[in-house]
């Protein structure tokens, strides 16, 4: 549907704005979709989500939280939140700073 097409454009512009900060676009696919999620979120709703393999998503959760935008929730299963955007986005700047 045409909704469903312009979540999907947005998503992906948001996606290309994360890589511009250094994120990979798995990454930036994956953060987005947690994001969206709204809550605490086993990793298998986060891989369907982000539209990315559940053999990758633990992977991808990990890179993501040594940046410190994903924290682990301690439950059975182990469950993920994103940082708010605005952290997101200041982390992913000051690492790029520092790059330079």
């Amino acid at each position: 549907t045409l909704l469903e097409l312009e979540k999907e454009s947005s998503l992906g512009r948001e996606v290309e704005i994360l890589s511009s900060f250094g994120l990979t676009v798995p990454q930036g696919r994956v953060f987005r979709a947690l994001s969206r999620l709204d809550c605490d979120s086993p990793a298998a709703k986060i891989a369907s989500f982000a539209k990315i393999a559940r053999t990758d998503i633990y992977r991808i959760l990990g890179e993501l939280h040594e940046l410190n935008l994903v924290e682990k929730v301690i439950a059975t299963p182990t469950k993920f939140r994103a940082v708010p955007i605005r952290n997101a986005i200041f982390i992913l700047n000051e690492r790029r700073n520092k790059k330079t």
